[in-house]
């Protein structure tokens, strides 16, 4: 059965920022290094699009050489948690959320 209802609202992608993001800790068990790279090869293809990546911790100065490394600096970043975001995250097109023990990804 599909755990989706049928008054689940219309997506309209018209009306959305070309924003991918993610809230978390940024940790080691978030695999932020996995999304990082994979959103390197998905902009090859779609460079409109831009990474946003919303949090604190002890992986940030990797993630930033990371980027660096990937000449991404002008198209991923990495910010403090904005509560701007968390109100208006409808208007971004992809939310992106990441765990190392999952299989997959939630894309939302």
């Amino acid at each position: 059965m599909n755990p989706l209802q049928s008054n689940f609202p219309d997506y309209n992608v018209q009306n959305t920022e070309k924003k991918i993001i993610t809230f978390c800790r940024l940790q080691p068990q978030k695999n932020l290094r996995m999304a990082i790279r994979a959103f390197k090869a998905f902009h090859d293809e779609n460079p409109e699009y831009t990474y946003h990546i919303f949090g604190k911790g002890e992986e940030k100065a990797n993630l930033l050489k990371l980027i660096e490394e990937l000449d991404l600096q002008k198209c991923v970043f990495i910010e403090a948690f904005k509560k701007k975001y968390s109100g208006r995250s409808e208007k971004i097109i992809v939310r992106l959320c990441l765990h190392r023990t999952m299989k997959d990804c939630l894309i939302r």
